[in-house]
């Protein structure tokens, strides 16, 4: 029987964007990195410009699960932008030449992104993380990890879920958030769907993937003090 490889990501900086919903001047973020903006990430490292049809062959060949460390605390940039003139996307020129973008960030929030898949695919990701091609940044530009994000290639789990239940777990956290995509991996976790994988190019469309989340209950350490 073939060995279960699962690739490890660390996620962790003091500002971290995953775009949701983007209208101009108003830039959101989820609350936890999204498939696409992961696969990004990753096509960055490996060279590969937006559209390329390898992003989505990854996207399409990975399972992807996330445990969320630390939270963070939701921060909301305004950026007073100014221009002679401002233009609107139908071309046409803006009734003011000053406005206010909103841009939301997560900060110090850390999460542990697991990947399973080809073993061949998994080991050229790893390999990229470590040399990449182009920067690695978290959802933005401005958004630089503060530890390098390829954490570790293992066959010591046997899926997303038990890699995400037992890697390095944050000795004072009792409950963490997990989320994996496809079938259900334990009972008393929630199905929900989520619109963050990459369509077709060009455009910024995304089609749906179905996730269970639910929490990974830990046993207080009692304080040797």
């Amino acid at each position: 029987m073939a060995e279960t490889k699962i690739l490890l990501l660390r996620l962790e900086g003091v500002l971290q964007s995953w775009g949701r919903e983007a209208y101009w001047n108003d830039r959101g973020t989820d609350l936890m990195p999204r498939k696409a903006a992961v696969i990004g990430m990753i096509g960055s490292a490996m060279g590969l410009s937006r559209g390329d049809s390898r992003l989505r062959d990854l996207s399409s060949g990975l399972t992807m699960g996330i445990r969320v460390d630390a939270h963070g605390v939701r921060l909301t940039d305004f950026q007073t932008v100014t221009g002679h003139p401002l233009m609107t996307a139908e071309g046409k020129r803006r009734t003011s030449d000053t406005f206010i973008s909103r841009r939301e960030y997560l900060q110090d929030a850390s999460f542990l992104v697991a990947l399973s898949g080809n073993a061949d695919a998994l080991a050229q990701i790893a390999e990229a993380l470590e040399d990449p091609v182009w920067p690695v940044y978290l959802g933005r530009r401005c958004c630089v990890p503060t530890r390098p994000v390829f954490e570790t290639l293992t066959d010591e789990y046997a899926d997303v879920y038990s890699a995400l239940a037992e890697y390095d777990l944050p000795e004072t956290a009792t409950r963490l958030t997990i989320e994996v995509e496809g079938p259900e991996p334990q009972s008393g976790m929630i199905s929900l769907r989520r619109d963050d994988v990459s369509g077709e190019w060009p455009g910024r469309s995304y089609g749906q993937r179905r996730v269970w989340r639910g929490n990974l209950e830990r046993e207080r350490v009692p304080d040797e003090n």
